[in-house]
């Protein structure tokens, strides 16, 4: 399996998009301050071979609650 940065733009760009979805849930719905704070994560992987920051989605803005009932 070959790795891929979340941050180029490969292909349509578009295949990164379920695995940011799935690591962004716990701070979404407010369990954790930032993504990498979720045990369970897959995220500690990709931060582990250096591939997302450890920080990332340590801050969540209004744009990802946009349109949510």
């Amino acid at each position: 399996m070959s790795e891929a940065n979340p941050n180029t733009r490969a292909g349509s760009g578009n295949a990164w998009l379920p695995m940011m979805y799935v690591h962004i849930n716990p701070v979404k719905h407010g369990r954790m301050a930032q993504a990498s704070d979720w045990p369970y994560s897959s995220i500690h992987r990709y931060i582990a071979r250096g591939l997302m920051p450890a920080d990332w989605a340590a801050q969540v803005n209004q744009a990802l609650h946009a349109g949510e009932g």
